[in-house]
């Protein structure tokens, strides 16, 4: 709901507010299925979704060794997760006795975690330091800490659901008051709120539902704006002010890989930042109004608070054979990632065998514990596979941002201009999405700064009947802040981090044309060249260590194409109102044609996967009334379904599409629907 209110007590002075609020049940997570050419897929295939699938980006559900290197040849949208049960195929099948799909599977070595009772007793447990459990054993954990979650996550309430959904709400007040002389003060108070979750399933390397997350965020923000601004109109025109903003942002995220026998992971991070700038323009006019020029700066100052902490909770499981409960540490491990681990953890199994098929009761509480295992201490201070994490750091960036635009209007149809000016991005913290960077040089990134410089015309032609606008522009970039997936051993995270410097310079023009009462044209067409001039420490693919790319741990990327930066793009419409049949009634018939040059979309740069030249086309068909009462509008919207490409040459390592970023969106499948408009 929003609720909006104004006052007006004297002619000089308005006052109004605004409040919004929303409640947003996002549903199932969209994901994105494609599947690999020598996958042998049908439409069967499709339904259960069995068999080399590649789900969402950089997530499969097949070991790489199951899956082939090939194009992709069937994509699609399904809701919810990806199901994959590879018990049902001849050769895993039921029959040698697997566990059912509410288990989550182990891998050859057939260590299960059962989550049956889960079910059966509502949800999951929460044990406390000190608790008995059987045989003597208490529970080891320190008191809970960090940032804990709003809601339970979906295992510990035994909800197998894949959802999502937000709380925002906003308020806005603005206030004006205009002096004798015509100057006017304005002030602009915000605040925003949001509660963010969602619990998606990861399940690749496994069964239906082995590896779920829980995900969230709040966010709070308020903003003060003051600002003067002198009458409009005079040979002088000028405007001042200040700005002030505070953030404060904690987020948390918790994954269940009972499928690896791992604990639970449990990230928790915060920012707190503050903006504080001020700003001001002047304006001169001059040559009887018909040019002006436009000299400003703003100054910006922000400071930031960031930390991040990696935490772990241990799996509480019930012994198949004599009932008793135990906790299972941390670094238990069967998956051959850790020599001693793995070894310590068969022996522990041989000793204990009712518990490679025991069922999972609870948790501990969410603790910086993430050195013991059966009271030795793992010396790679490994959770799972993922490193414990304390972080904490601060950020101070200030910048001063000027601005020149040099106007002249030979007429009142065409104006022409030229620009130069600066801006600034400050810098932030990587606090990823499931786990925190150990290495502290990597838990910041640095700021990025633009120059830019353009010229431009606009101007109408043909008695109003033409319009056309080109641009012409230069944009050095300086620290272009880019994310990654850091697939070196061990690591295997997201990453942001800078690239050293980048270029993009081309020429824009578009033209609407009314060729008739009834016919409209237009057009958009742009050159591009996007080039990274300067990145020498781009973070290595396996695609890069095999041909020796990879050099002291990093790549150089200087000389590459830059990312989503496509040589040339153009889009033309045609708008035609049909001729009236009739009488009392309307309709038009609108097409759109958009193209592209071949570009790169991966956040690795290896092109691995992209995008060649193409296109792609809507139509729409509307009929309703002349007195707009009513209408129908059908239409049908990217129709030829312009997709990403493998390019094996670029596949070094022969891995196929499991190394990158599909990078898929709703443009890449046609869409078809109908929409009922009714006004009274």
């Amino acid at each position: 709901f929003r609720v909006t209110t104004q006052w007006t007590p004297t002619e000089n002075f308005q006052a109004s507010w605004k409040f919004e609020y929303q409640k947003n049940d996002l549903g199932p997570r969209v994901n994105v299925v494609a599947f690999d050419k020598f996958g042998n897929l049908d439409d069967a295939d499709l339904k259960h979704g069995l068999r080399n699938p590649i789900t969402g980006i950089l997530s499969t559900n097949v070991a790489p060794a199951d899956l082939a290197v090939g194009e992709i040849t069937k994509l699609g949208y399904r809701y919810g997760p990806t199901y994959l049960n590879p018990r049902v195929e001849s050769d895993l099948g039921v029959a040698q006795g697997l566990p059912p799909l509410t288990e989550a599977s182990g891998s050859a070595n057939g260590f299960v975690l059962d989550w049956t009772q889960c079910f059966k007793d509502g949800g999951l447990q929460i044990f406390q330091d000190g608790d008995a459990l059987d045989g003597g054993r208490t529970v080891v954990a320190p008191t809970e800490s960090g940032i804990q979650p709003i809601r339970p996550t979906q295992f510990e309430s035994c909800n197998m659901a894949d959802e999502g959904g937000s709380e925002p709400w906003h308020a806005i007040m603005d206030l004006t008051y205009q002096f004798s002389n015509d100057i006017e003060i304005t002030s602009k108070t915000g605040y925003s709120e949001q509660v963010f979750f969602n619990t998606p399933h990861n399940s690749g390397g496994g069964a239906f539902a082995t590896n779920p997350r829980s995900r969230g965020e709040f966010f709070g923000q308020w903003s003060e704006e003051i600002r003067l601004t002198s009458p409009a109109g005079g040979q002088i025109e000028w405007m001042a002010g200040l700005y002030y903003q505070k953030n404060t942002m904690n987020a948390w995220s918790d994954a269940y890989l009972a499928n690896a026998r791992r604990s639970l992971r449990a990230t928790r991070t915060q920012d707190n930042s503050k903006w504080t700038s001020a700003f001001a323009t002047v304006t001169f006019n001059f040559l009887d109004n018909k040019a002006s020029l436009d000299v400003g700066g703003r100054y910006t100052d922000i400071s930031k608070e960031g930390h991040g902490q990696n935490r772990i909770a241990e799996w509480i499981v019930r012994d198949a054979i004599t009932g008793e409960l135990w906790q299972l540490p941390y670094g238990f491990d069967e998956t051959d990632s850790n020599a001693g681990r793995d070894a310590a953890s068969d022996a522990f199994l041989a000793a204990n065998p009712g518990l490679r098929h025991g069922s999972v009761v609870g948790r501990t509480v969410i603790s910086t514990g993430c050195n013991a295992f059966l009271g030795e201490t793992d010396p790679s201070g490994n959770i799972g596979g993922q490193r414990c994490a304390f972080n904490s750091n601060t950020i101070d960036d200030n910048s001063f941002d000027p601005q020149v635009v040099l106007r002249y209007r030979p007429s009142d149809d065409i104006s022409l201009y030229a620009k130069y000016a600066t801006s600034f991005k400050s810098g932030a913290f990587d606090l990823a999405v499931s786990e925190v960077s150990t290495f502290e040089e990597d838990f910041k990134f640095g700021p990025e700064n633009y120059e830019i410089f353009e010229i431009g015309a606009r101007g109408t032609f043909m008695d109003g009947r033409l319009a056309a606008e080109a641009t012409i522009f230069a944009t050095d970039i300086t620290g272009n802040q880019v994310s990654f997936v850091d697939r070196t051993p061990g690591i295997d995270r997201s990453r942001t981090t800078n690239v050293g410097a980048q270029k993009s310079d081309g020429v824009e023009f578009s033209l609407k044309f009314a060729a008739s009462d009834r016919l409209v044209l237009s057009g958009y067409f742009a050159f591009l060249n996007g080039t990274i001039l300067d990145f020498t420490t781009a973070i290595c693919t396996d695609d890069d260590r095999a041909i020796g790319k990879c050099i002291d741990g990093v790549a150089d990327r200087t000389g590459q194409e830059a990312r989503n930066a496509p040589d040339w793009q153009f889009t033309g419409n045609l708008r035609y109102e049909l001729p009236t049949i009739l009488d009392g009634y309307q309709s038009n018939f609108d097409v759109t044609v958009q193209g592209t040059d071949a570009y790169t979309t991966d956040r690795t740069f290896t092109n691995v996967v992209g995008y060649d030249s193409g296109y792609d086309v809507g139509l729409s068909y509307q009929f309703g009334d002349l007195e707009d009462s009513w209408s129908v509008l059908l239409y049908g919207r990217n129709l030829i379904g312009d997709k990403p490409v493998y390019r094996p040459e670029n596949d070094f390592t022969g891995e196929g599409l499991i190394e990158s970023s599909l990078q898929l969106g709703t443009s890449n499948f046609a869409s078809y629907g109908a929409r009922l408009k009714y006004n009274f």
